[in-house]
C-alpha cells in the first residue's frame, strides 16, 4: 500500500508596503480641532484655557493681586531682566569679510533700542506678563532716522497692548495670518473674539480682510509662553497655582469671622437668684400688653442675654438688678488651623510657580544641599524665560530692523540677544572647581574669559597673559645659561649660583636649599618641627 503524501496549502500573497506620495514642503495635518474650517481663516478666542473660558480672561489678573503669587511671579521677571539686554554681533572673527558689516548692524540696533522714549527694559517687563497671561502683543511704531542714521527706518516706540484689544487670526494649521486689533472709533463688535473670517487662504492675492486685520510681520512683537499644539495664545504659568489660590480665597472670609469672634473676650452673664420676671416696655417705659390686654413679661435671663448681645467695645451696659458679668478670654493657639492652612496654600502656590519652595520661602528641617537643589530648579525656569524672550526680540524686532535697512541678504548678520546670567552662584564652589581644572592642566588660555564671567571677576587680557608667559620663559632660559659650568658669569659670582641652584654630576640642576625659619620647634604628628622666636627646638608634641 503506497504511503500517503501531505499536501501543503498554498501561501497567500503577502501585502506589499504602501507607498505614499506626499510633498514634504506641504503641511497636511490640521492644527487643534478646527479641521472642519477647511481653507478659511479663524479668529482665536481670547481665553487661553479652561479657567479663562469659564471664569473670564481676567482671572489671572485677579490672581496676581495675591501677595504670594505676585511676589513669586515678579521674582522671575526681575531675575530675567536684572542685567539688561546686550546685542552681540554674530561674527567675532575679524578676518571674516562680513565682520565690519555685522559690527555696523549691531551698533545700529543697539543704538535704536537704547534710545526709545520708554526704556527698553520697561517694555520687556510688560512683555513678560505674557508668562501669566499666555501671551503678550506689542505694536511696533516705525519712523525715519536722523543725524547719524538719516535715511534709515528706526523704531520710534514699542507699545504693549492689553489682552482684550487683540486677537490672533490663524489658518487651519494654526499658522498666524495676522492680528485683529481694536481700532479707535469702530467699536468692540469689530474685534471678533471667536469665529470665522470668510477669507480663502488658497488664493492670497484675493484676500480682502476686515479693516482691523493687521499683518504680524514688521508690525507686532508676539511673546508666547509655553505654546501647546502650535497655539500662539500660549499657556499661563499661574494655571497650576489656581487650586491653592482659590482655596486660600475661600478661607480668608472664614478667618475674618474667627478673628471677629475670638479676638476679644466673650462675656458670660449670671442672673441673681432672687430676680423675677420683668414687664416688657416700649421706648417710653410703658408696659406692653398682649392681644388679651395682659401685660407681657420677659425672664431675667432673656433680659441679660439681650444686653450682652448688644455689647460692643466701648459701649455702656445696663443689667437687671443682681446680675453679674465675667469675660471669657479665649487663649490664642500658636499655629491655629487657619494659619497652618494659609501656610500650606502659600507653599503650594510657590511650588506651582517656581517648581520649588526653599529657593524663596522659609525652610523647615532642610539642609543647605536641599536648598541648593531647589535653587537649581528656579534657575532652570529663569533660563527658560530668558531664552523665550531672546528669541522674541531677535525674530520679531531685530530681524525686521535689519531687513528694512540692509536687505534680505543681511538678515544672517542680525545681532544675537543676550540676557546675562544673573542667577546667584556659589563662588567658593565654582572657584574650587576652576582651580582644580587649572592645576590639572585641563584648561586652555582661550577658556579664561568665559571662566572670569562665570566667577564674576574682571576679564583677563589674553595678549597680556601671553606676553607675561613669554617674559617668564625668557627669564628661565637666562637662568639656565647662568647655571652652566663653563659660564664665566657663574664662576665670577658663585654666591648667585649657590642661591639659584648647583649642577649635579649627571648634568641635572640641584634645587636650592631653602633657609630654615627661626623659632622654637614643636614636633607635629608628621614629625616636622616648628621653632619659637629664640630659634630653639622642642620635642613637645602638638
Amino acid at each position: 500500500m503506497p504511503t500517503p503524501t501531505t499536501v501543503q496549502p498554498p501561501i497567500p500573497p503577502q501585502p506589499q508596503p504602501l507607498k505614499f506620495k506626499v510633498d514634504p514642503r506641504k503641511e497636511y495635518v490640521s492644527g487643534g480641532y478646527y479641521s472642519w474650517l477647511g481653507t478659511y481663516y479663524r479668529a482665536l478666542p481670547q481665553h487661553i484655557d479652561d479657567l479663562t473660558a469659564n471664569y473670564g480672561y481676567d482671572l489671572y489678573e485677579r490672581m496676581l493681586l495675591d501677595p504670594v503669587v505676585s511676589a513669586d511671579f515678579n521674582l522671575v521677571k526681575l531675575a530675567i531682566l536684572a542685567a539688561g539686554v546686550t546685542l552681540i554681533s554674530p561674527i567675532t572673527d575679524e578676518d571674516d569679510p562680513d565682520y565690519d558689516k555685522a559690527q555696523e548692524i549691531q551698533e545700529f540696533c543697539q543704538w535704536n533700542v537704547d534710545n526709545l522714549p520708554v526704556p527698553f527694559e520697561q517694555t520687556l517687563d510688560a512683555l513678560l506678563d505674557g508668562m501669566a497671561f499666555g501671551h503678550k502683543v506689542a505694536e511696533l511704531i516705525w519712523g525715519d532716522g536722523d543725524d547719524d542714521y538719516k535715511g534709515k527706518k528706526v523704531i520710534k516706540a514699542i507699545k504693549v497692548k492689553a489682552q482684550r484689544t487683540t486677537a490672533f487670526v490663524v489658518d487651519v494649521y494654526f499658522n498666524i495670518i495676522g492680528i485683529l486689533g481694536l481700532l479707535p472709533g469702530i467699536g468692540v463688535s469689530n474685534l471678533i473674539s471667536s469665529g470665522l473670517i470668510g477669507i480663502p487662504s488658497t488664493d492670497p492675492a484675493s484676500v480682502y480682510g476686515p479693516i482691523n486685520l493687521l499683518p504680524r510681520e514688521e508690525k507686532f512683537m508676539v511673546f508666547s509662553f509655553r505654546t501647546r499644539d502650535s497655539d500662539p495664545r500660549g499657556t499661563s504659568i499661574l494655571r497650576p497655582a489656581y487650586t491653592p489660590w482659590w482655596a486660600k480665597q475661600m478661607a480668608i472670609p472664614e478667618y475674618q469671622k474667627y478673628i471677629t469672634q475670638f479676638a476679644g473676650p466673650t462675656l458670660i452673664g449670671y442672673t441673681s437668684p432672687d430676680s423675677t420676671a420683668l414687664p416688657v416696655t416700649d421706648s417710653d417705659g410703658n408696659p406692653i400688653a398682649d392681644t388679651n390686654g395682659n401685660t407681657q413679661f420677659v425672664t431675667p435671663e432673656q433680659v441679660l442675654l439681650n444686653a450682652l448681645v448688644s455689647v460692643r467695645n466701648g459701649t455702656a451696659l445696663a443689667l437687671p438688678p443682681g446680675s453679674k458679668v465675667e469675660p471669657l478670654q479665649v487663649e490664642s493657639v500658636a499655629g491655629s488651623p487657619f494659619l497652618d492652612a494659609f501656610s500650606y496654600y502659600n507653599t503650594e502656590i510657590t511650588r506651582a510657580l517656581l517648581g520649588s519652595t526653599l529657593a524663596t520661602g522659609e525652610a523647615k528641617y532642610q539642609s543647605k544641599a536641599s536648598s541648593e537643589t531647589h535653587q537649581d530648579a528656579l534657575d532652570l525656569l529663569i533660563a527658560r524665560g530668558k531664552k523665550t524672550l531672546e528669541q522674541c526680540i531677535r525674530q520679531d524686532l531685530l530681524t525686521h530692523m535689519v531687513r528694512m535697512n540692509y536687505g534680505d541678504k543681511a538678515v544672517k548678520l542680525t545681532p544675537k540677544v543676550s540676557l546675562t546670567d544673573t542667577q546667584p552662584q556659589d563662588f567658593a564652589v565654582n572657584a574650587t572647581a576652576v582651580g582644580t581644572l587649572f592645576s590639572s592642566g585641563y584648561l586652555h588660555d582661550s577658556q579664561l574669559p568665559a571662566l572670569d564671567a562665570k566667577l564674576g571677576i574682571p576679564e583677563r587680557d589674553l595678549e597680556e597673559i601671553a606676553q607675561e608667559q613669554a617674559e617668564e620663559e625668557a627669564k628661565q632660559q637666562e637662568l639656565l645659561k647662568q647655571m652652566q659650568p663653563n659660564n664665566p658669569q657663574a664662576q665670577a659670582n658663585p654666591q648667585q649660583a649657590q642661591t639659584t641652584g648647583a649642577q649635579k654630576p649627571n648634568g641635572t640642576t640641584k634645587q636650592p636649599v631653602k633657609p630654615q625659619p627661626t623659632g622654637k620647634a614643636k614636633v607635629k604628628p608628621n614629625g616636622r618641627e616648628d621653632r619659637d622666636q629664640n630659634g630653639k627646638g622642642s620635642n613637645k608634641t602638638a
